[in-house]
């Protein structure tokens, strides 16, 4: 079974990307959207444009509260490296036909990538970002600012710094040693927090966090400053949603049983 054809702009495209949009299967395109859109159980899904340097996708999204319409949505996902440029004749049906299954074979080593990508996702989507609210989450965040602003201004302008030039020369850093020592600390702590951010991109990944909204950008910029304790607090969500969807399927089961 191909994938759906949206017949009003089939004829617009060039010979090989008629035939080939004709000719893709469903599972080669469900994978793309799992990995590049974080789509989740993909429906009428039409490939809508091939071109050397992307593929455009339009689906809809089913929502886990079945009484809502699913959502449209595009996604556009890139060839990285491009295709070969698209034949200009439309008669050269080896150019063509070269052309078809080149960008046939690139499709297929993209849809087993992103299925390699997408074997740990995880039933269980976190949708909201959780604010830091307890007193050490905003005193760690306002420390570790606070340091890499003062460093960052001794660093350009020394002790011609504004405010806390003079300072920082004659109590804090009066030896070159005590801001060697600080810078080097300082390192450590952006290398930590460089994991922490990696580590919790990870866990957005296979918890269908969406990059596309703000929900991602939060909870990453939350974890540069704030560290181990936004992390802990994502595994938090993550459990409240694991016990909401086993509350649920016990619910479904208990009414199977009546």
């Amino acid at each position: 079974m191909a994938t759906k054809i949206d017949p009003t702009t089939l004829l617009a495209h060039p010979i090989p990307v008629r035939n080939l949009i004709l000719q893709i299967p469903p599972r080669i395109i469900t994978p793309l959207l799992t990995h590049h859109a974080q789509a989740f159980e993909p429906q009428d899904v039409v490939v809508t444009s091939i071109t050397p340097t992307e593929l455009t996708i339009t689906y809809l999204q089913p929502l886990r509260e079945v009484w809502y319409n699913p959502i449209p949505r595009t996604a556009v996902i890139p060839f990285t490296p491009p295709l070969p440029p698209i034949p200009a004749d439309p008669a050269d049906d080896q150019a063509n036909s070269d052309w078809e299954e080149a960008c046939a074979t690139r499709l297929k080593e993209m849809s087993a990538a992103s299925e390699k990508a997408v074997d740990n996702r995880s039933d269980i989507v976190v949708t909201r970002y959780l604010p830091p609210t307890s007193p050490g989450s905003f005193l760690a965040m306002g420390w570790f600012v606070a340091l890499s602003f003062v460093i960052t201004l001794w660093i350009f302008r020394g002790r011609e710094a504004p405010y806390v030039g003079e300072f920082l020369a004659d109590k804090v850093w009066n030896v070159g040693w005590k801001f060697d020592v600080t810078a080097l600390v300082h390192a450590g702590i952006l290398v930590k927090k460089c994991r922490d951010v990696v580590n919790l991109a990870g866990r957005l990944r296979v918890h269908g966090v969406d990059r596309r909204r703000g929900v991602w950008a939060l909870w990453l910029v939350n974890v540069a400053l704030e560290g181990w304790r936004c992390a802990q607090r994502f595994e938090g969500e993550v459990r409240r949603m694991g016990r909401g969807l086993a509350e649920e399927k016990v619910k479904g089961e208990s009414r199977k049983g009546k």
